[in-house]
């Protein structure tokens, strides 16, 4: 059983547009369905996986039970034409791989007992079934348990105690008892006569002995059931140290007459296993305990070609040399170590590579065609895999704009190192197909990822990712191997929607790229430049962000395209749903959420309702703007109180949203409404059973600047004019909302979190505004301002509002000019605020 490294995986992004062009098989989507077998283990896996049907009678229950298991397949799969008891179903499917599990463990035990049996029986005595059993009946079952072990969802209860690779213990188990076995052959040949080897040979059980391939399949099981445990990657390598100890213990052994079979050595693919396994682990010593083992690998070939060079006839062992593979598994092992200077580590394994191969083809070029002065050197030709691996360690150590470059500066060298011709022709060594130092697809959609994946924050980086796109399809005219396709396009659409550069000018870029995908598609009918539901959501999301007068009328424009090719789903409607939101058009918003609730095809979630909520919030000049959001919440919690599965159960923000309807709005008792909707998320919160609902320093804030801008803070008192009885107690009624409100956060807020110069700033203007003469004002404005200056959260809006709305004497106390004209402050009075919002 070969074991072929795999590719690392692209980012994240890559790997959804993959799914989407391809969805995983009918097959698995339903057996990820199935509920939990006996002890809570997972069966829904055990014959998934193609196998070749088992001839022997002790295995015909394994191809039976695969036929039972297609058969109640194929009967679930049309289960929309019949009536049939799902629960009942899937307990009878589940119940069967159970039986079949147990009948694969009892055969593996009953294997592992006539496998000792033949150390304490002579030859005379040994049953009849001993000669049933041969070493195609183990790889059978170990081919079984690794199977299973590749589908990494088996765990097995015990005694409280979860073992997560129970199909490789019992593949190891398997291997363990056939090396006691190959030991015994090895010990009773050293105390045998001529008579007795004779007899020895003859028997069976010199045949239960492990070979390479059994050795090979256990390592990959335990590399196929890592999933980021360092168990794996430490059962792996003891497999690796005795493989190579029995054979340095053989080798010791003095033979006479003919040996026994040699204990099999670690090949290319076990070395390269092991450190496969230690990748996959994910562990942060990963890296290191890979190029460990790649020493291992260079020391036992050098080994073993020493001692074949003194004695070529009896040395039974040749010794494994280190392969692009080798490499390519060290640097992913590196790349997933978490370690903050794995990508270092891996750019200077690549440069050792390179100097090494080019320093040897040059001593080869310097002894011309006089062989016997030919260096020989073991030196590994890297390749265009080696670099790939280079770049994608780059592109996932999350080191933004640096991480980039050195992408790039990876993809310069190997072109270079590609058209000088410089080194070595690279000949595979497993007789697979080999690129050389071509660059492919795959290496220029690593560097254009990682681009992508720091647009966010560097203004070029959107203009880099296109231009690696446009030399795609430069090279690719000129006949190389590296084809943009759906992915490459829209990872650079993605880059521009995430670029702050110039978002208009970024929407624009998007919607080019968008428009030259489809001109490819339509000209040349070639799948791989058809845009997927992603591209078309990156691009909406893109004129969304743009902030356009016309960004919504784009965003919709572009869905109407995505309706007449792919399907678009509830993303693509909730990023038109953002785009009216952020430019005020609550109306559109909602017709499109009222649209996606007639729909059959899909429904809005959560977001789709925040989106349209928070729109009621933004939305300037509206008529019963704060009446439609309590109107939707309400229909939200309607559906939520229905269904107890419901995904559109509201949220804190769905009732800040209203909140801030509220205080946007012209409601006289908008003051009331919102402390009235903080109050109902304390009492949920402090229920126990909603704390998802706790209310943050948000939504106190709502609150107060719902007082200060309330029509009882429009009342003023000045020289002259008259405030009615009712006006006047209408404001102290609206300031002791503030004030409590502002109380109930100061005095919880270890539970609330902590203040911002936000919910200062709107005191000071509540205080301001609603305060019944110039001393209590003073005073509130005295006290509020010293605590801010306590908590350090004095910003430029907290300073400017005080300078306008205090009291002279209030001013004085606190504040110079000079402090006033340039903000010229103690730093603890804002070394709690954001540096773009210092005074």
């Amino acid at each position: 059983m070969s074991v072929c490294l795999r590719q690392p995986r692209q980012l994240s992004m890559i790997s959804r547009l993959y799914q989407e062009r391809h969805p995983r098989s009918i097959v698995r989507d339903w057996s990820n369905q199935i509920s939990p077998g006996r002890n809570g283990v997972c069966r829904e896996s055990l014959f998934l996986s193609q196998h070749r049907v088992l001839e022997t009678q002790q295995f015909s229950f394994l191809s039976t039970s695969s036929a039972t298991y297609k058969d109640d397949h194929n009967h679930l799969s049309n289960r929309d034409e019949c009536e049939v008891d799902h629960s009942s179903s899937e307990t009878a499917t589940s119940q069967k791989k159970d039986d079949a599990l147990l009948k694969l463990e009892a055969e593996t035990a009953r294997l592992i007992g006539l496998i000792h049996g033949y150390g304490v029986q002579s030859d005379k005595e040994l049953p009849q079934e001993i000669g049933m059993v041969n070493t195609s009946d183990v790889d059978r079952v170990l081919e079984q348990w690794c199977q299973l072990a590749e589908q990494q969802q088996w765990t097995n209860v015990d005694t409280n105690t979860k073992y997560i690779f129970h199909a490789a213990e019992q593949a190891e188990a398997l291997l363990v008892a056939m090396e006691v076995n190959h030991k015994r052959v090895i010990q009773d040949w050293k105390v045998s006569d001529k008579k007795g080897i004779r007899s020895f040979m003859n028997s069976p059980g010199r045949l239960i002995i492990p070979k390479e391939e059994a050795y090979n399949m256990v390592v990959h099981a335990y590399a196929n059931c890592s999933k980021g445990d360092a168990v794996a990657a430490t059962r792996a390598q003891a497999i690796l140290d005795r493989m190579l100890a029995n054979c340095r213990e053989y080798c010791t052994e003095t033979t006479q007459h003919r040996p026994p079979p040699p204990p099999p050595e670690p090949s290319a693919i076990t070395f390269n296993s092991v450190c496969n396994v230690y990748a996959k682990s994910g562990q942060k010593d990963a890296g290191k305990a890979a190029e460990s083992v790649f020493t291992q690998m260079e020391e036992w070939y050098r080994e073993c070609q020493d001692i074949r060079q003194k004695n070529k006839a009896n040395f039974p062992y040749t010794g494994a040399a280190p392969n692009h593979r080798t490499v390519n598994c060290v640097i992913d092992a590196w790349a997933k170590s978490r370690r903050e200077n794995a990508p270092e580590r891996v750019m200077a394994i690549l440069h050792v590579l390179v100097e090494r191969c080019l320093n040897v083809a040059q001593a080869n070029m310097d002894h011309g065609d006089n062989n016997e002065q030919m260096v020989d050197e073991l030196v590994i030709q890297p390749n265009v895999i080696i670099f790939n691996s280079a770049i994608h360690a780059w592109a996932k150590s999350g080191r933004g704009r640096l991480a980039a470059e050195k992408a790039e500066d990876i993809l310069d060298m190997l072109d270079k190192l590609n058209e000088s011709g410089e080194m070595v022709q690279h000949n595979p060594d497993d007789g697979e197909a080999d690129d050389g130092l071509k660059p492919n697809t795959r290496t220029l959609s690593l560097v254009l990822e990682a681009w992508a994946c720091c647009a966010q924050d560097n203004g070029d980086a959107a203009k880099r990712a296109e231009k690696i796109l446009n030399r795609m399809e430069e090279l690719y005219n000129k006949g190389f191997n590296v084809k943009p396709n759906y992915i490459s396009f829209t990872t650079c659409i993605t880059a521009w929607a995430r670029s702050k550069e110039n978002e208009g000018y970024d929407a624009e870029r998007a919607q080019a790229l968008l428009d030259r995908m489809l001109q490819l598609y339509e000209s040349s009918g070639d799948k791989d430049f058809m845009p997927s539901t992603t591209t078309f959501n990156s691009v909406i999301t893109a004129w969304a962000r743009s902030q356009q007068l016309d960004a919504p009328e784009h965003a919709e424009a572009v869905l109407r395209k995505a309706e007449a090719i792919v399907e678009p789903d509830t993303t693509s409607y909730n990023a038109v749903l953002d785009a009216y939101a952020k430019s005020g058009n609550s109306e559109k918003a909602k017709q499109l959420l009222e649209h996606m609730e007639n729909s059959d095809v899909l429904k809005p979630d959560l977001i789709s309702y925040n989106t349209v909520l928070g729109s009621f919030g933004k939305a300037k000049g509206i008529k019963d703007g704060e009446k439609l959001a309590e109107a939707l919440l309400n229909r939200m919690e309607k559906l939520a109180d229905h269904d107890d599965e419901c995904t559109i159960r509201p949220d804190l923000f769905s009732y800040t949203s209203v909140m801030n309807a509220h205080a946007m709005g012209s409601d006289p008792d908008k003051a009331q409404k919102t402390h009235a909707i903080l109050r109902k998320l304390i009492e949920l919160c402090d229920s126990g059973s909603h704390e998802h609902l706790k209310p943050d320093v948000f939504a106190f804030t709502i609150v107060i600047n719902a007082c200060a801008y309330s029509l009882a803070a429009s009342h003023t008192s000045g020289k002259g004019k008259y405030i009615t009885p009712e006006k006047k107690a209408k404001k102290r009624d609206t300031i002791k909302i503030a004030i409590s409100t502002m109380e109930e956060f100061r005095k919880h807020n270890e539970k609330w979190g902590k203040g911002n110069h936000f919910l200062y700033n709107a005191m000071i203007l509540a205080c301001s505004r609603l305060s019944s003469d110039q001393a209590e004002r003073g005073r509130l404005l005295d006290y509020i301002f010293t605590r801010c200056c306590q908590e350090g959260l004095v910003s430029r809006a907290v300073l400017n509002s005080m300078s306008r709305e205090a009291p002279i004497n209030v001013k004085k106390r606190h504040l110079t000019a000079l402090m006033i004209r340039t903000g010229d402050v103690p730093q603890n009075w804002y070394c709690n605020v954001r540096k773009k919002d210092w005074p």
